[in-house]
């Protein structure tokens, strides 16, 4: 049986102090979700589509993180995307 990281009003208090773990949840849960709904359409993300999303959580949860990540690769001169 898996044993609990946090205790459950150590889990409710830390979602509402809005602290950086807490919005890290937040874009975790919210890319999860996103890639959830997506695999469940009657045409599902492929693999790109996922690793994208992928790849945004990354960037958001590294920036509240204070880490700057930047793709490294481009195409021609296709946009990277908006920053976080």
């Amino acid at each position: 049986m898996r044993q609990d990281f946090m205790s459950k009003q150590a889990v409710v208090a830390e979602m509402q102090s809005g602290s950086p773990l807490a919005q890290a949840r937040t874009i975790l849960h919210s890319a999860w979700a996103e890639l959830d709904v997506g695999m469940r359409q009657r045409v599902p993300l492929n693999t790109i589509e996922t690793r994208n999303i992928e790849f945004d959580a990354v960037i958001k949860i590294a920036a509240i993180l204070g880490v700057d990540l930047e793709p490294t690769q481009t195409v021609g001169d296709a946009p990277v995307g908006p920053k976080p």
